[in-house]
């Protein structure tokens, strides 16, 4: 995310609070505005719609979220604590979210371009702490397409959670863990299977 200046972080700080009371469908700039107490031509300056402001929190927050997954991480020894330190984080900010904008289940009250630009960025900051995580593991970590399979591994988790809407948190996060041990332990036999093979065509 491009740095914000101190009036940039004060709009978002409070458009958070409008969003939080009215959800982001019922909020318009005039509230944001009057919770500032500055005129809504002096907010247009920064922000020309509510979207872009939407956009811009989003993002704001999706920061503070990747420093939490990083501490989370850092803070662990073994690939196993750090996945398990990966859902405690994913999980409920996830929820929170939702139920801090609003939102519907499916994210549907807001714009496609807007659910797509989110997703985008959750996706990139998910691929790089995934791929953080298991470069810890000196064979993956050399793996030269890790980024593609990261890739996957994330649209999977999103699909996991998606289609565990009713179920509670902590059987969503077992259902994840359990996943990530059958791709961890897939890797780990992809790169098993190459090395015999690389060997098998030496000896020809």
């Amino acid at each position: 995310m491009e740095n914000i200046n101190q009036k940039q972080e004060e709009i978002l700080v409070a458009a958070k609070k409008v969003f939080e009371n009215f959800g982001y469908k019922k909020t318009t700039l005039d509230d944001v505005a009057a919770q500032l107490t500055i005129s809504r031509t002096a907010l247009y300056y920064y922000y020309k719609n509510k979207d872009a402001l939407f956009l811009a929190l989003s993002q704001y927050e999706l920061n503070k979220y990747e420093q939490e997954l990083k501490n989370a991480i850092n803070a662990c020894s073994t690939i196993e604590e750090m996945l398990v330190a990966f859902c405690k984080c994913f999980l409920p900010k996830r929820k929170q979210f939702r139920e801090i904008y609003k939102l519907d289940p499916e994210e549907s009250t807001l714009p496609f371009a807007i659910q797509k630009k989110i997703k985008s960025m959750n996706n990139a900051i998910h691929i790089n702490i995934l791929t953080t995580i298991f470069k810890n593991d000196k064979k993956i970590s050399q793996l030269s397409n890790l980024g593609y399979f990261m890739t996957i591994l994330t649209y999977s988790i999103r699909g996991i959670v998606f289609s565990s809407f009713d179920a509670s948190t902590k059987q969503v996060e077992n259902d994840m863990l359990s996943f990530f041990k059958i791709f961890y332990n897939g890797l780990l036999y992809t790169i098993s299977e190459n090395s015999e093979h690389r060997n098998s065509k030496d000896k020809l």
